[in-house]
């Protein structure tokens, strides 16, 4: 199949049986064949902006695909991005470190740093039609970890 197991997948995303937006990506990674773990955040939770925003910046679901170990993002980066896939660093630079939060600067976040170097963003979303879904699908099977 070309699915590395050294890649490490998870979705974030509301309720499959109520939201589009959350079921369409789940959707195109189980007929892909491809593992992934999965976190659903109720929409109905009281807490539901406060859980997603802690993992997206956007605050809104699905969220992210994540990638470990770090060492290998830079290198599926490049390898979506020469299949003609837009994906991006989540957050370029951790939140604790941004300019707005000079106040917490000094603060020690070692999973938050950690995180900051594994985590990537990979096109997912209603707005893809099948065509493109394929082409991530394909592409996140076809990515070898390099040695």
């Amino acid at each position: 199949m070309g699915y590395n197991a050294r890649m490490a997948l998870h979705l974030v995303i509301g309720n499959k049986n109520y939201s589009s937006w959350s079921f369409r990506p789940w959707l195109a990674m189980k007929v892909g064949g491809i593992a992934f773990g999965e976190t659903v955040i109720s929409l109905e939770a009281k807490d539901f902006k406060a859980r997603v925003t802690a993992v997206s910046g956007a605050g809104r679901v699905p969220v992210l695909i994540e990638l470990k170990p770090s060492a290998h993002r830079d290198a599926l980066q490049l390898h979506m991005q020469a299949r003609g896939i837009q994906c991006q660093v989540h957050y370029p630079v951790p939140p604790h470190r941004q300019p707005a939060y000079p106040e917490l600067h000094g603060l020690s976040l070692p999973l938050t740093e950690r995180l900051h170097h594994e985590v990537l963003s990979l096109p997912i979303g209603p707005t893809l039609n099948e065509e493109a879904i394929d082409r991530v699908i394909d592409a996140c099977r076809t990515f070898v970890c390099p040695a």
